[in-house]
């Protein structure tokens, strides 16, 4: 039924708005229906000295189905979130910097555990060393909570806890039409144990850090086309020598990829790139991973008012199940904005993942729908209605096949300055 809507959908905004009343063609602009900038309905913010600095509170009352992802005894909840944010953005002539905290704080009607308040601290700058080179960094400390509907969710009494942090470094140079891209980036995971029915679980076999060398050569063959080469370096280094069944699952790795970027027709634009990973586990228990990994974005500018984008990918991913390596996720999105009114965006997309498990005899596959209507009031307030499904069936050895589904409807209000 969704894609027979979307498809309908898709086909009465390419006849009705593609022309004007006089058969004449509309011209498109540049950009995505997301992407656009409304001065008019933008925040402001508030000058101070050499920065500008940004606030906003948002309000939201979500009714959630099946809160814990459970197959059997499902539990329906409605969750009250606040969020409030604060940004410092500066207005240098010739670096740049921006400074963010925020919160999310939940807290549900019947079921009290599953509370939450995560917290995010984040910073980005570009320091500018001349005209064509300069350097981006970045760090972050977060401390979030683990979505029940994880793979890896170990069906604590409460919510799973964590605090991350990362920071990255990066470097750009360009030279004519050859651009050269180094970037360094370090995460730790760290994860708190929780108690469950049988008593505390052990999460300290999960923390682990992470660091990426990544580097990246680009070519613009044309002003709309620009291809490049990828290479990238990793390390997992999991803090516990062992897990549960005395596995080591710290690994080292690397990808090499080629890609590009261009504009097949003036109202499209493709983001491509295909590679080869591999990943070698320490421990001689678990086997290593060789995969095809790749990511496709593809942008359609139907008109002025709807965009239309398409992306599939393929990567590998770290996972806290017992006796796995890691897990090769495959993963399509298709989704629709249009703009009803100049402060009216809607917003249709599904997308379906596949999950298979290294060491393990298990497959995932996971699909999903949202809708969502945005409406600016004016500069300060919006109002949004939401509403997100997402289903997953599983196998695992030679059991049945089981599954479950989970659903979210959101009225949010958000008040910035």
């Amino acid at each position: 039924m969704i894609k027979l809507l979307l498809t309908f959908s898709l086909c009465y905004l390419t006849f009705f708005h593609g022309v004007n009343a006089s058969g004449a063609n509309v011209p498109v602009p540049d950009d995505t229906v997301g992407e656009r900038v409304r001065p008019e309905l933008a925040p402001l913010g508030t000058r101070f000295r050499a920065f500008t600095v940004f606030s906003g509170i948002s309000l939201e009352a979500v009714r959630r189905e099946n809160i814990y992802s459970q197959d059997e005894n499902q539990v329906d909840d409605t969750v009250t979130i606040v969020k409030p944010k604060l940004a410092l953005r500066s207005n240098w002539s010739r670096h740049a910097m921006l400074v963010s905290a925020e919160a999310d704080v939940g807290r549900y009607v019947n079921n009290s555990a599953e509370n939450y308040d995560d917290t995010r601290l984040s910073a980005s700058g570009l320091i500018t060393v001349s005209r064509n080179s300069g350097f981006r960094l970045s760090g972050r400390l977060a401390s979030l909570h683990e979505d029940r509907f994880s793979a890896d969710n170990r069906q604590g009494i409460a919510p799973t806890l964590y605090d991350q942090s990362a920071v990255s470094v990066g470097y750009q140079h360009e030279r004519g039409r050859l651009t050269l891209q180094l970037d360094v980036a370090f995460t730790a995971t760290d994860f708190d144990d929780v108690a469950g029915l049988a008593g505390t679980i052990d999460n300290d076999d999960r923390d682990r850090d992470r660091a990426e060398v990544n580097f990246q050569n680009s070519y613009n063959l044309t002003p709309e086309f620009q291809v490049f080469t990828r290479g990238t370096l990793t390390s997992v280094d999991y803090t516990e020598p062992s897990d549960q069944i005395n596995i080591n699952r710290s690994s080292s790795g690397h990808e090499v990829a080629i890609g590009a970027t261009f504009d097949p027709t003036p109202l499209t634009q493709l983001d491509a790139y295909v590679g080869y990973v591999v990943r070698d586990y320490d421990d001689q228990q678990l086997d290593d991973i060789e995969s095809t990994v790749f990511g496709a974005t593809l942008t359609w500018r139907v008109s002025g008012l709807t965009t239309v984008t398409a992306a599939a990918s393929r990567n590998i991913e770290e996972t806290a199940l017992v006796g796995a390596a890691g897990a090769v996720a495959t993963r399509v999105d298709v989704g629709v904005d249009h703009e009803l009114l100049r402060n009216l965006l809607l917003h249709a997309s599904v997308y379906k993942r596949e999950t298979e498990f290294s060491g393990l005899e298990r497959k995932d596959s996971d699909r999903g729908t949202r809708l969502a209507a945005r409406y600016f009031m004016n500069r300060r307030f919006t109002i949004e209605l939401e509403y997100d499904s997402q289903e997953r069936d599983f196998r695992f050895l030679q059991t049945p096949q089981n599954g479950f589904d989970t659903g979210n409807f959101a009225l949010r209000i958000t008040g910035t300055h």
